[in-house]
Parts: C-alpha cells; structure tokens; sequence
C-alpha cells in the first residue's frame, strides 16, 4: 500500500482477483453461486476520475474480474476504495457500511442478500 489505510486502484484489482479465487477454492460459496449469472459493478468515486471494475458471474462461477464497466449493469455497489476493500478482505461487513451510508447498492433484494451472504460466509 502507498500509505497506511490508502488503497491503490490496482491493489483493489488484485483484492477481488483474491476474492474470485476463495470464493471457487470454498464448495460453501460455489453452491450460493450456483446456476447465478450476474455482472456485478464495483465503483470507487474517490479513485482519480472514478474507477470501475466488473466482477462477471457466469453460471454458478466467478469467471473473471475485470478493472472496466461490463454490461449489462446487473448489481452496482458504490463504496470508497478502502471500504470496497475491506469488504472484499472480510475486514468489513457490507450491510454495516450500507447502514452507515459508506456504501450504496442498487440491484434486487435477493441479490443483495446473496452477495452478503457469500462474502460473509466466505470469511467466516
């Protein structure tokens, strides 16, 4: 890390390429993921310019994450790099960063509860 507690946008990419490979190393998650096809948009407004990064679910699996907007837009989640990353170490709890207004998610409710429990459940 550049400084203590500052995220780069490329540690944020290697953080969720960490996320995809646990969450297919855990047959717990693989079965959450089951048969789920969803673009998931994570984006960082405080990253210079404003950064996205897609992480692209394909039928049960985490097929890639890539550091760019995919469409279509199925979940989006808005957070500082620090909370995006802390959420996706398990340092933080996403509905407790949502509950404090760090976090904004737009998607269904049942993904929403999906995605936190897969995390949640993936650090556990």
């Amino acid at each position: 890390m550049t400084s203590p507690g500052a995220t780069t946008p490329e540690e944020l990419g290697k953080i969720l390429e960490d996320f995809r490979e646990k969450a297919h190393a855990n047959k717990i998650v693989l079965k959450m993921l089951k048969e789920w096809t969803r673009n998931i948009h994570l984006t960082a407004p405080d990253a210079a310019g404003g950064r996205t990064w897609t992480i692209v679910v394909d039928n049960g699996l985490i097929t890639r994450v890539v550091p760019e907007a995919v469409e279509p837009r199925d979940i989006h989640i808005q957070a500082s790099l620090e909370s995006l990353a802390g959420i996706f170490r398990g340092q933080l709890n996403p509905a407790k960063e949502f509950a404090k207004g760090s976090l904004k998610f737009t998607g269904s409710s049942k993904d929403e509860m999906r995605l936190d429990a897969i995390i949640q459940y993936l650090w556990e």
